[in-house]
């Protein structure tokens, strides 16, 4: 089982080894600058705010999550870090990775969230009554909790795919540059046009802002206006396969990278 001493005694480790200074402080100042640069302060205007936040961030994350990952796995691996945490805390490889996915996730999902909340204080804070909102056919609120959620499965996507390539390939250079290429390929490669195509839902940033946009419409019709639900037409398969490409993802690349720990040599 594992406790919470181990939880934290990892997450502190991450802290101070992994997340360290400038590189969230930077991507901070970075990301609020874009967040606060935004202009319209209609009410109608807040929900697509939420919905383009991922997509407007999707460079800063991955940036963020890479260089995080690298020092978390390449870089504690290379230096003997794994190993003596794992000694120091008398759990398996897999336990380990585990915690180390978890306290990365949670340090970066925090930076995320704050943005998030800096976004939402500054275009929401100013109209606090919901019914404003609804009644001008904007969901603010919604798309927020939406986003939110979204957003911690792209950077649970990202994590695994750093712990992956960085204990798979072993060499912080070499897997830090893996890992740049294929996210940024993913979010680019995909688009086709102005309105996307097959694929493009599988696409880093427009992807996830489509999933959110589509998901916010199909609640707020729900919720608000019945009418409009059939006339909507109902969440799409390139949403289920965008949404589904994130989380089996996930799980697979997580498990590649368990694989990877269990084979690498600790000496």
């Amino acid at each position: 089982m594992v406790n919470d001493s181990q939880i934290l005694k990892v997450l502190g480790w991450t802290l101070k080894n992994d997340v360290v200074f400038p590189l969230p402080e930077i991507v901070l100042a970075f990301s609020l600058y874009i967040v606060l640069a935004k202009n319209s302060l209609s009410s109608a205007g807040s929900t697509g705010v939420f919905e383009n936040l991922t997509y407007d961030l999707i460079i800063l994350v991955i940036l963020f999550v890479g260089i995080a990952g690298a020092r978390g796995y390449a870089i504690a691996l290379e230096r003997g870090e794994l190993s003596r945490q794992m000694i120091g805390l008398r759990i398996s490889r897999t336990r380990l990775l585990v915690l180390k996915w978890v306290s990365v996730f949670i340090l970066s999902f925090a930076i995320l969230v704050a943005i998030d909340f800096a976004a939402f204080f500054s275009w929401v804070a100013y109209i606090p009554s919901v019914s404003t909102y609804s009644v001008s056919g904007s969901a603010p609120l919604l798309a927020f909790a939406l986003m939110v959620g979204e957003q911690a499965i792209l950077l649970a996507f990202l994590n695994s795919l750093s712990s992956a390539l960085s204990l798979a390939i072993r060499r912080t250079t070499v897997s830090l540059l893996a890992f740049f290429l294929v996210a940024f390929l993913g979010s680019q490669l995909y688009v086709v046009g102005t309105t996307g195509g097959p694929l493009s839902y599988l696409q880093l940033g427009w992807g996830d802002y489509r999933i959110v946009l589509d998901a916010t419409q199909y609640a707020y019709y729900s919720i608000f206006n019945h009418s409009l639900v059939s006339a909507f037409g109902g969440l799409t398969e390139q949403f289920y396969i965008g949404l589904a490409y994130r989380t089996v993802g996930t799980v697979l690349l997580l498990a590649i990278s368990i694989y990877s720990f269990k084979r690498a040599d600790l000496d």
